[in-house]
Parts: C-alpha cells; sequence; structure tokens
C-alpha cells in the first residue's frame, strides 16, 4: 500500500525548498515548536521557527530530499538527505512531524548518527 504524505508537510518541504519564508511558517500552529535535538534547541512560536530557518536553511543554500517515510494518522516519520553550503555537504536527517488540524503542531529533528 502506498502511502500519501499530509499536504502540510508536502506544504513545508515545498516551502523549505524554495527558502520561501512565510509560506515556512505557516506550515505551523501559532504554537508549533521544533525539537531541533543535534543542536539542543526547543524553539517555540512562529519567530523562534523563523530565525531558524533562516539561519540553518536559507543561510546555507539547503534543499531537502525525501528518502522514505511513514505515515501513522498524525504522525509523519521522515528520513531526509539535507544537501547545502554546510561542512560536509550533505547529511541525513530524522524528521518526526506531529500534525494537528492540517498544521504542524511539534516537529523533532535530529541527525542520523
Amino acid at each position: 500500500m502506498t502511502q500519501v504524505l499530509p499536504a502540510v508537510v508536502v506544504e513545508y518541504l515545498d516551502a523549505s525548498n524554495r527558502h520561501d519564508v512565510e509560506r515556512y511558517a505557516r506550515t505551523f500552529s501559532n504554537n508549533g515548536r521544533i525539537e531541533e535535538d543535534s543542536l539542543g534547541w526547543d524553539l517555540v512560536g512562529k519567530k523562534e521557527i523563523v530565525d531558524y530557518f533562516v539561519t540553518y536553511f536559507v543561510g546555507t543554500n539547503t534543499h531537502t530530499d525525501i528518502i522514505e517515510f511513514i505515515v501513522n494518522d498524525v504522525v509523519v516519520d521522515m528520513r531526509v538527505l539535507f544537501k547545502g553550503d554546510f561542512a560536509g555537504n550533505e547529511v541525513i536527517g530524522l524528521y518526526k512531524f506531529f500534525l494537528n488540524n492540517g498544521l504542524i503542531e511539534k516537529l523533532k529533528c535530529d541527525l542520523e548518527q
């Protein structure tokens, strides 16, 4: 059975790859958060999320490609390949999206060890 990504996750990835800050921010709920385990950060609210995105994605010209994903109701687990202007130029990342009312309530991020 082929799984389909929820629309908000598709929008998140497209906005991220286009470095579209406004569209990226709109994929999160008003009290959305990013738990960025690889940096040890917990980003709460759209301002902190946007600042992180501008620094770590726009600023390093990062592009994200899906390797694999599993959708389990309102949780999406995903492995991705980040490519950009950073040390090593590519790294495998782990995303866990927690969705609520068609928006991202929480996004757990880490780098594959």
